[in-house]
């Protein structure tokens, strides 16, 4: 099996307890012993789905046609994951009183939100990696402020910022006694030409409470915000790469809302969430629930994502292209925006007298 076959092995797998055609194909390839099971380890893991893909086999049955040793290890794997999302729900509750206490009302986002309102068949599919919720903007700086009175400390302790470090989010914190680091938002997308179609605002209008007594967005939003995390933050709609993790809450919350209406009301961000749902389409075998009309640029993307992954080598290369571009770009911004901000001409100045981080920079290249 090639990283093709692979991925979309895996792909199939995760809908194969819910789709009968998908868990007929998966049945047959294990069966048969064309599956490389190191490849789809590794692929998996890689993507962040290794516990969801173990779920879904046992769900359709399947594992006692894989090799002792390794359901072994993806049960023990998946455990140890049951148990970090049942520490993280407990950390998110002792937060969501906190705040609540303070007057502040947080909106859980991304996995958090997920395992919180029981969008998995097992809490233990999902991996999270810090707890992120939004605040409105005027209590962004008060959230922070509070959380650090209960003992949260800053992840990364540096000796300056760059002047848009907080843009989207406070620096991630976390506690010596806590399992998750945790970030405070105030806006949902790094890139600010994006965030007038999606911010607190818009997202707070269909915000609910779940059950335990959590605000998470509704499930359109949390859809495009699934699609936006890869596309967007990940720079997944020029890498033209989508991440198992995102895919698979695509296809849950297609479930729960329609994926072609959650398109609705977006213009800039129209063709990234369109992309996205058009090649997930693809991926998972043409569901019934991603079915939409593809545009041409939804076609123009699937095309060069398939390319990229039956051609390791072009892959690479467009990665490195692709990288190459954005990457410079970042610094170029810094330091035109120096000649006429301030904070930027500081942030600048302490740059270029950092021996620690020239030297670093010498070592690198």
């Amino acid at each position: 099996m090639n990283y093709k076959e692979t991925y979309y092995f895996i792909a199939r797998s995760l809908t194969s307890s819910n789709t009968e055609k998908n868990f007929k194909w998966v049945e047959s390839q294990i069966k048969e012993k064309t599956v490389n099971w190191e490849h789809v380890v590794q692929v998996s893991t890689a993507n962040y789905v290794l516990p969801a893909l173990y779920s879904n086999l046992k769900k359709c049955k399947l594992l006692p046609f894989l090799p002792s040793d390794l359901v072994k290890y993806m049960g023990y794997i998946t455990e140890l994951n049951r148990e970090r999302n049942l520490a993280i729900i407990e950390q998110a509750k002792e937060l969501n009183s906190f705040l609540k206490s303070h007057s502040i009302q947080p909106v859980f986002i991304k996995g958090t939100a997920s395992i919180v309102q029981g969008l998995y068949h097992d809490v233990a599919e999902r991996m999270v990696g810090d707890i992120d919720f939004i605040v409105p903007i005027e209590q962004y700086q008060a959230s922070y402020d509070l959380l650090k009175t209960q003992g949260y400390i800053r992840v990364n302790k540096t000796k300056y910022d760059h002047p848009n470090y907080n843009y989207k989010h406070q620096p991630r914190l976390c506690h010596s006694s806590k399992i998750a680091a945790v970030e405070v938002h105030k806006e949902l997308l790094d890139k600010k030409k994006y965030n007038l179609e999606f911010n607190y605002k818009k997202i707070s209008k269909s915000s609910f409470e779940t059950e335990n007594g959590f605000l998470v967005m509704g499930y359109r939003d949390q859809l495009a915000l699934s699609i936006m995390a890869n596309q967007i933050n990940d720079y997944g709609q020029y890498f033209k790469k989508i991440s198992l993790r995102n895919a698979y809450d695509v296809l849950l919350f297609s479930q729960k809302t329609d994926a072609v209406k959650a398109l609705e009301g977006y213009s800039k961000l129209f063709n990234p969430l369109n992309n996205c749902i058009s090649t997930c389409n693809i991926i998972f075998g043409n569901l019934r629930q991603l079915s939409h009309t593809p545009t041409r640029a939804s076609k123009a993307y699937y095309k060069q994502f398939d390319r990229l992954m039956s051609h390791p080598l072009y892959n690479r290369l467009h990665y490195k292209f692709v990288g190459g571009f954005l990457w410079p770009r970042g610094y170029l911004v810094t330091i035109s925006k120096a000649f006429y901000k301030m904070d930027y001409t500081v942030h600048l100045l302490k740059r270029l007298t950092d021996l620690e981080w020239l030297k670093g920079k010498l070592i690198k290249n």
